[in-house]
């Protein structure tokens, strides 16, 4: 047997699980127990690894149900929608347009159900009877448990209680130590602070913002003066927000291809167990890298297989050159924007080319799926990873967000040399400063990785690149960047 992976610094995330742990607590809340009957159960159809689905009852949240079942002061349920053809059904359609297309706020709809559920399962099981945000919230789940022909009128109109969210920011962000006590009626059971920071709280807030405004147009919490000074204080009194640690490619690189086909590596097993979950780590994290993807554009926004177009042949007989035409990313769900990316050979290495990568993989596909031209470009697999999930209409699946980083965690682990502390984000730290430090211009690298206009952490990791290359050219040395991969634009309309 091989021997564990060897001790490295945590991440900032798993230092706070570490610190809860030591210091005896459970992620696990209290009122999740089933004997108290607190939490809102809803029924969810999931997809199993077998390809069959399987219904399931997952915590939800009362708000967010209330306003998918039965819409909101502003805008009826989609069950009580106008006649089609008529003036008032067209506005409702523009309405529910406008608000799936919200910006970021729609991209974080399902962390904010859990934040919804989190602070509307601490209202009912540790404020006190007859509190004010107790009732609301009570009502309304009574209204989702009856049946459907009696609350089709049904409406949430008053927002989140002021004094309840505040109640909640101090117990979420209570050190462990703390101990409160749940309401009586649950048999005052001891509930330890969750130690959570300010960039938590922040979210808590945006989420019941975004829920009060959507059920009943106003939030007494996105403009309250106590919310305010209370997120001001905590960031004024908390730790620095650490920024997501990069890699140096120049070293990863040749890690990473020689790891990744290897049973062990360092001493290490490889946690990755058949030829074709290797490949297709491999293929996705040279594609990350020549396109600066965030975790979601493989998984949840995955293009389909016929959107990869293979370019002319060169003289023994590889691509020059893929074409991946991308029409889905993190504030695109809708296809509004398009985008064509050229991926250019590697001519420095084989091993460390994504167009040859590529190529392996979609022999790959087209022998084990030949059928399935327009599934995900990288599809999900199957429990003993030597064949793609297909679920009972034939349809191959992508890979979830949960699975993917679990995946990446296994390889940073196995891999190490500094990969082993970078988060999905800071696989896109690493690739604007690689572009900066290879001489990319800002404009080229912020529009290859989709940043957002004027993104603060895009100008630093970039500040960080262009730095890095002066330092190089400083020193007399040449930088080991160019004997393994050198950034160009990948932003292109294909050569004729």
């Amino acid at each position: 047997m091989s021997p564990a992976p060897e001790a490295t610094e945590l991440r900032p995330q798993q230092k706070r699980r570490k610190t809860a742990k030591d210091a005896g607590v459970s992620n696990f809340h209290p009122w999740s127990d089933p004997k108290h009957g607190v939490v809102f159960l809803k029924k969810h159809m999931v997809l199993g690894e077998d390809g069959t689905q399987v219904e399931s009852e997952v915590i939800a949240s009362r708000l967010f149900e209330a306003l998918s079942r039965f819409g909101s002061v502003s805008l009826p349920a989609y069950e009580q929608t106008p006649q089609p053809g008529t003036l008032a059904a067209d506005a409702h359609a523009v309405q529910l347009d406008a608000m799936a297309s919200g910006g970021t706020a729609s991209e974080s709809l399902p962390q904010y159900k859990r934040m919804a559920a989190t602070f509307e399962n601490f209202v009912e099981f540790m404020l006190e009877e007859g509190h004010r945000e107790k009732i609301r919230l009570r009502a309304v789940r009574a209204e989702l448990e009856a049946p459907a022909e009696e609350n089709t009128g049904f409406r949430v109109t008053e927002p989140t209680d002021i004094e309840a969210f505040m109640l909640f920011l101090t117990f979420v962000t209570a050190p462990y130590e703390k101990v409160y006590l749940a309401d009586a009626k649950y048999g005052s059971v001891p509930v330890r602070g969750r130690g959570n920071g300010y960039s938590a709280a922040k979210n808590y807030v945006s989420a019941m913002g975004h829920i009060d405004e959507a059920l009943t147009g106003m939030s007494n919490i996105r403009r309250s003066r106590r919310v305010k000074d209370f997120l001001a204080k905590l960031e004024k009194d908390g730790p620095p927000v650490i920024p997501a640690c990069a890699f140096d490619i120049a070293e990863v690189l040749p890690r990473w291809c020689g790891a990744i086909y290897e049973p062990e590596f360092e001493g290490r097993q490889n946690p990755f167990n058949t030829d074709i979950l290797r490949i297709e780590m491999h293929t996705m994290f040279m594609t990350e890298l020549a396109t600066c993807a965030r975790r979601s554009l493989f998984t949840k926004y995955c293009p389909r297989r016929d959107q990869v177009t293979l370019g002319p042949v060169d003289d023994i007989g590889i691509p020059k050159y893929y074409i991946l035409k991308l029409d889905r990313w993190k504030g695109n769900s809708r296809r509004k924007l398009k985008q064509t990316l050229l991926i250019k050979r590697n001519y420095i290495n084989p091993m460390y080319c994504p167009v040859i990568a590529m190529v392996v993989w979609l022999k790959v596909l087209n022998d084990v799926a030949p059928g399935h031209k327009n599934g995900p470009l990288f599809p999900a697999l199957r429990d003993d990873h030597n064949e793609f999930i297909i679920d009972e209409k034939g349809h191959m699946q992508i890979i979830s967000e949960p699975q993917h980083s679990r995946r990446w965690d296994l390889a940073a682990r196995y891999v190490g040399g500094g990969l082993e502390m970078c988060s999905t984000h800071g696989r896109r730290r690493s690739v604007v400063k690689w572009g900066a430090r290879c001489g990319a211009q800002a404009p080229d690298l912020r529009e290859a990785g989709r940043w957002v206009p004027g993104s603060a952490d895009f100008d630093e990791y970039w500040r960080d690149g262009a730095g890095r290359r002066l330092e190089a050219r400083a020193s007399g040395e040449p930088d080991p960047i160019y004997k393994v991969w050198v950034w160009v634009p990948i932003v292109h309309a294909a050569p004729t």
